[in-house]
């Protein structure tokens, strides 16, 4: 017999997507934050129980990381990271503050932190990022502000796995089938270990590059094939006088969405095969990645800018076509971020 306490429950879960307020350490699933509407402690210890009692599941954790400070994820080995949601700014007077009841508590960045957030993380195994208004813009200032990422680890689906090893000095490519493009899910550059090119020169066996996953990300995903080369003057070195080696795991995912980036300054064309037509899904004009398009192994960190509602630009040029060309250009979607080289990114489909 479902008690009175359990449709409660039901119309509470459905309200939480509506009504605002927060729940904080729900251990079950190793939820950090999960939103809810506000009610007394009492009734919400009542609600908690009767969750765990049901065995209800709610799909994916928020993570909440104050300002300045590192988001971290990761999955095991056999899984990936999906982004549900991503929001930056503030929603309450409370969180990642000591002095609570800010004049504005509803200032977020929710477009920009969701697409910066699935740049960085969508489908790789971790990754980590910087919670900051130079990541994300400012949606308040003068407001200690932090990020919320919702998301999931999930099993990987057919897609083919792949790794690659280099020793320092060492070239290699990789390629995936046509119909399928490379997705980087976790790298290592440096030495943790004795084993991988040996044998001379490991004086350091536990040093690593940071930025290995975000520089391999920008120059292989969302390609057919990609070019590897394992040395200092792509990564830096995280340890002098021992040699290194470099590690690449990636996936072959089936292109059903396609992703065109193109650096400022070039065109960008969209095609679909025969008998079939371009569906834009989005698009964004802008900088979102410290290496894309930048020849530097020096990180660009001013990353919160981008145009607004670009999208239907794009649809007026591309949608319903077989093929269309336009370039990446401030004369079209102006420019978000003066002095800057910026990139275009569209995702689209092709349908019948």
């Amino acid at each position: 017999m479902v008690s009175f306490l359990a449709v409660q429950i039901v119309l509470y879960l459905f309200q939480s997507y509506i009504l605002l307020g927060e729940v904080r350490g729900l251990a079950e699933n190793g939820f950090i934050t999960e939103k809810f509407p506000v009610f007394n402690n009492e009734y919400m210890k009542d609600v908690q129980q009767e969750i765990k009692h049901l065995g209800i599941k709610i799909r994916g954790k928020w993570k909440v990381v104050c300002e300045g400070e590192n988001l971290s994820l990761t999955c095991n080995a056999d899984e990936v990271i999906k982004i549900m949601d991503a929001e930056y700014g503030r929603n309450d007077g409370t969180t990642c503050s000591s002095y609570p009841n800010f004049n504005n508590s509803q200032c977020l960045s929710h477009e920009n932190a969701l697409y910066r957030v699935k740049q960085r993380c969508h489908n790789k195994r971790r990754c980590n990022m910087k919670s900051s208004s130079d990541e994300f813009g400012d949606p308040c200032p003068n407001m200690i502000k932090y990020l919320e990422v919702k998301y999931v680890c999930e099993p990987r689906r057919s897609s083919i796995r792949e790794s690659a090893t280099l020793c320092e000095g060492e070239n290699q490519q990789i390629n995936c089938q046509k119909g399928t493009s490379i997705m980087i899910t976790d790298t290592f550059y440096g030495r943790n270990d004795r084993i991988t090119c040996c044998c001379h020169l490991m004086n350091d066996t536990n040093c690593m590059a940071t930025n290995a996953l975000d520089l391999i990300s920008a120059r292989c995903d969302y390609k057919e094939s990609c070019t590897l080369e394992a040395v200092n003057q792509v990564f830096g070195d995280p340890c002098i006088g021992t040699i290194k080696y470099l590690e690449v795991n990636y996936l072959c995912l089936p292109d059903k969405v396609h992703h065109v980036r193109n650096c400022e300054g070039t065109e960008i064309k969209i095609g679909c095969e025969k008998s079939l037509f371009i569906d834009v899904i989005d698009a964004h004009y802008g900088r979102a990645h410290p290496f894309v398009c930048l020849n530097d192994t020096t990180p660009f960190l001013k990353l919160g800018c981008g145009s607004k509602d670009i999208t239907s630009s794009v649809k007026e040029r591309c949608q319903g076509k077989s093929w269309c060309a336009f370039p990446a250009s401030n004369e079209i979607f102006g420019d978000p971020c003066f002095g800057y080289t910026k990139h275009l990114d569209v995702e689209y489909s092709c349908n019948g």
